[in-house]
């Protein structure tokens, strides 16, 4: 009973209020993590036919904003009509009727003239209406072979660019249509591109004549909505993709809003996108418009939530969500912005629309964001700085600090600020310029350096050579102890010290240099350079002969020290040594292999010896590098890994006395046996949780049985 009184209580304060934002507002940072941030936006009221004397709306489908009045237009689809608002949302007028409308769905206003322009989709054509609600011009399909051929739908959406051109949206996957004040089709404008498919590719040659015309119609996806902004450029939401679902198209209609290969390896969570959490559906981008400084705000259908991106793509925050309380959104489908910041949200699923205002918080970051983009720097970083005090966390704040430091030249500054906002391409910028000072600064010192360095290394060893020798006794050269001897062998005479491993019976030395690996592992992810983390990827059959992409996608992933779970990383170095020691000896017996179990394990730990001597020093040698230099800390890492693999062959051609053709089928073997190996201990480790939660229930319930 206290319980729901308390909730009652809550739910009527809630009401009461009269602006809330009844959801959890956040950004994404540079790992990924959604951060909450103070609400950005407040509900301040909500627009109904009924309040305003008009009836119910009925599906209405799009709404425009005519930033210079504040007049507020609804397509009321539903209702075959459209309602225009004044700036104190008072009605002016309803017009459709007089023009037969039927099903409109889009609307657009030429700030040139004024005129308006209508989707009327149910006649399949588009209206230009004047100011005072004349029509002036009636625009049906143009005619057109190619547009015959695709079988192009009526028009859903339309805008006009200042030259003229009229461009309009339907769903047959083209692209926009445009064509002139003539109705003459003057081409497709941002088509969106097919990609390859292999399945598509073994259709086609596998199919029949009739199924072949048929797949060579596929389609690329439709663009959702469209929006022409104030830089001339027109925005798109395109829901069907899976990635660049946000589109800035250029006067030749090419998208400019396409992510760099070092920014997407960087900066996958935070540019255009959002790493979904498992349960989530993928994101559905179907709605957007952009405001007079360039904030670009989007819809996402499947979650209800609004998104908002600047003109460098950084996501600045997402709000919102679906709900059934009237204060969330049923089925948002447009949304549009005032002149004073304020989001007007279209719910076709209640029929209304949610007016929300801006924060204090959300004015500062869009204010902050649009002078740092135009280059007003000073009055951007005063401006990142109001947004610090409202929430420290903020990174993109201290992102724009250091822009605004690294534009001044005040490299040491810039690189402090994008190391607290973890700005890895900034930071990388940053220190480039800082290290050109350093080394224009320390050059002579340096000459003096490697000059001095080659006298040790090259002239005073010749000299030597030339000095008479006071006794013709051989010079006796003492190694280290025997113990420490296949250390050093395993990496220039690596066939010899196979050999005398093979037969040894001590397993310590093999112990200890798996723990050293393992060791090395943490060691070089808390030493790795913060601006050299990144996540390869190994899609493709490039990535895969660059041998580091495979082993640091799948096996050991650059992680922050801060995510690693020790006894993981450990594992990581443990698990592949057992299977690998494992499937060896296994394989290899079964084509009468000489190794025993103790000297293939031994000789697998002093593979890992490349790896123990050389993962630290890469580890410091990232500090000296940028992110654009990763090329030659791939290259690095790939020599060391190909060292291992090369000693994991010698091993088996060795310690196994196979040639060296049996030697690479058997390898492969035993690749395969990991496989399976691995397999099968995933398996029982999934059989083995699912029978202990299955006795704990039975457990549960028999107490349960004996005590009730």
């Amino acid at each position: 009973m206290l319980i729901g009184l308390f909730l009652l209580m809550g739910a009527v304060w809630v009401e009461a209020q009269g602006t809330i934002a009844p959801y959890r507002s956040y950004y994404v940072d540079n790992t990924g993590y959604r951060v909450p941030i103070p609400d950005p936006y407040v509900l301040d009221h909500i627009i109904e036919g009924i309040s305003l004397g008009i009836g119910d709306l009925a599906a209405p489908s799009d709404i425009l904003i005519n930033r210079d009045s504040g007049h507020l237009y609804i397509v009321d689809t539903g209702n075959d009509r459209i309602v225009e608002l004044d700036s104190e949302e008072r009605v002016v007028r309803q017009f459709g009727a007089e023009q037969a409308l039927k099903e409109p769905r889009g609307i657009f206003r030429d700030s040139g003239d004024g005129t308006l322009w209508i989707a009327d989709t149910g006649n399949a054509r588009i209206l230009q209406i004047s100011a005072d609600g004349e029509l002036l011009l009636e625009f049906g399909p143009p005619e057109s072979d190619v547009l015959a051929e695709i079988d192009s739908a009526a028009p859903s959406k339309v805008l006009v660019d200042k030259r003229g051109y009229i461009y309009y949206l339907e769903q047959s996957g083209a692209g926009m249509i445009v064509m002139d004040r003539q109705n003459q089709f003057r081409g497709f404008f941002g088509a969106n591109r097919l990609g390859f498919s292999l399945t598509w590719l073994w259709s086609r040659y596998m199919a029949t004549e009739e199924q072949r015309r048929k797949l060579l119609l596929a389609k690329p996806t439709s663009h959702s909505d469209m929006f022409l902004g104030d830089d001339g450029f027109i925005y798109t939401a395109v829901a069907g993709e899976s990635a660049r679902q946000i589109q800035k198209l250029s006067p030749v209609g090419v998208n400019i809003f396409v992510e760099k290969s070092l920014e997407k390896k960087l900066y996958q969570n935070r540019i255009f996108g959002e790493e979904r959490r498992p349960w989530e559906p993928p994101a559905r981008f179907t709605a957007l418009t952009v405001d007079a400084a360039g904030t670009v705000t989007a819809i996402d259908s499947n979650s209800g939530r609004i998104y908002q991106y600047d003109q460098d793509r950084n996501l600045l925050m997402a709000f919102g969500r679906l709900g059934t309380s009237h204060i969330q959104f049923s089925v948002p489908t447009e949304v549009e912005v005032d002149s004073r910041g304020r989001l007007y949200v279209l719910d076709t699923g209640r029929a209304v629309i949610h007016v929300l205002q801006p924060t204090l918080f959300a004015e500062l970051v869009h204010r902050a964001s649009s002078l740092q983009f135009d280059g007003h720097y000073e009055e951007a970083a005063n401006s990142w700085q109001q947004v610090l005090g409202e929430a420290s966390h903020y990174e993109l704040a201290h992102s724009g600090i250091g822009a605004v430091h690294y534009h001044e030249e005040r490299w040491q500054e810039a690189m402090d600020a994008y190391s607290l906002a973890r700005d890895q391409l900034g930071y990388s910028l940053a220190f480039y310029e800082y290290r050109q000072g350093l080394l224009r600064r320390n050059m002579g010192w340096l000459v003096t350096g490697v000059f001095g360095l080659m006298v040790v290394v090259i002239i005073w060893p010749a000299v030597s050579r030339l000095r008479p020798r006071s006794s013709s006794r051989p010079v006796q050269r003492h190694y280290g102890e025997r113990r420490l001897h296949p250390l050093l062998g395993i990496m220039v005479q690596p066939i010899q010290t196979f050999e005398s491993l093979k037969t040894g019976q001590a397993l310590w030395p093999a112990v200890t240099l798996v723990a050293l690996a393992a060791l090395v592992r943490l060691l070089s992810l808390m030493l790795l350079a913060f601006h050299m983390r990144a996540t390869p990827s190994a899609g493709s059959v490039v990535n895969w002969l660059r041998l580091y992409r495979p082993v640091a996608a799948y096996l050991l992933p650059e992680l922050r020290w801060e995510d690693a779970n020790l006894v993981v990383e450990v594992l990581r170095i443990v698990i592949p040594w057992l299977l690998w020691t494992t499937a060896n000896y296994g394989v290899s017996t079964l084509f009468d292999g000489e190794g025993t179990f103790r000297g293939v394990m031994r000789t697998t730990a002093y593979c890992l010896v490349p790896y123990i001597v050389f993962a630290v020093p890469i580890a410091l040698m990232s500090h000296g590098m940028t992110a654009q230099e990763r090329g030659l800390y791939e290259t690095l890492w790939g020599l060391v890994f190909y060292w291992v693999l090369f000693l994991l062959v010698l091993q088996v051609l060795s310690v196994h006395d196979f040639p060296l053709l049996r030697t690479l089928g058997v390898g492969m073997g035993m690749s395969f046996g990991m496989l399976i190996l691995a397999a099968a201990i995933l398996l029982v480790f999934l059989l083995g949780g699912e029978v202990a939660s299955f006795l704990g229930e039975l457990l549960y319930e028999s107490i349960l049985i004996l005590y009730l």
